[in-house]
């Protein structure tokens, strides 16, 4: 119980990015609570994924796209909230389809994120 190398070091996943993050400024009004600042996030889910998996794995934001849902066997991961039915889906296709990786085209291709066909 020593190791403390992260659990998805190798893996890929996708998580909230930077353009995305809360910005210096961001804050919330209401009865309850009043002229509260949010600010940025301390040290942004983005770097702590970069980190986590480490030089063979990789971490996939995928800015602009509607949705980003990685498959790394065990690991499902989606980037926020608006995923969620997608990965759903794919947690249904790795249970009772035996989907393996999804998401992205894999080491050999630097081209970046992709969908790839259920197997067979």
């Amino acid at each position: 119980m020593n190791d403390r190398k992260s659990i998805i070091w190798g893996k890929h996943v996708t998580g909230h990015c930077l353009e995305y993050d809360y910005k210096d400024g961001t804050g919330f009004l209401g009865d309850d609570v009043k002229d509260f600042n949010m600010g940025p996030p301390p040290y942004p889910l983005e770097y702590i994924l970069r980190d986590a998996t480490g030089p063979d794995g990789g971490y996939h934001g995928n800015f602009g796209k509607p949705s980003s849902v990685i498959v790394d066997y065990p690991f499902i991961t989606g980037r926020s909230t608006p995923d969620a039915y997608l990965t759903g889906q794919m947690m249904i296709e790795v249970l009772e389809h035996g989907l393996r990786q999804w998401g992205w085209r894999g080491p050999a291709y630097a081209s970046g994120p992709v969908a790839l066909p259920r197997p067979s």
